[in-house]
């Protein structure tokens, strides 16, 4: 008797975790937007991402000297090398080199 309530015990636990309706983390669970604004010192060969230098002072300096930021295909600003640009992410900083973010939205720099 023991050995079958054990099994359904243990059955019943597995289903109601995979049917569980709670959602996903997004962004590592940080909900948080940031920015930064830097300049492009790279876009690789298929124009798919570039490297950001961000400026000294911005928060995501303290982690790392460089970003690797995706360009969208839907995105049809023509961005080169030397280009001031301010970039909107979320979630959490990937650690790696160079860094990585989840980006939200680019932004050319606006010259008065």
């Amino acid at each position: 008797m023991f050995r079958k309530s054990h099994s359904f015990l243990t059955l019943s636990l597995l289903l109601f975790a995979g049917c569980s309706n709670a959602a996903p983390e997004v962004n590592g669970g940080n909900d948080e937007i940031f920015s930064f604004h830097g300049t492009i010192v790279e876009i690789n060969e298929d124009g798919s991402n570039m490297i950001v230098k961000p400026d000294d002072e911005e928060e995501i300096r303290k982690s790392g000297s460089l970003v690797t930021i995706p360009i969208s295909e839907s995105d049809d600003h023509e961005y080169t090398v030397g280009d001031e640009i301010d970039v909107e992410y979320g979630g959490d900083v990937m650690e790696t080199d160079p860094l990585q973010v989840h980006v939200i939205d680019i932004k050319p720099d606006q010259e008065d």
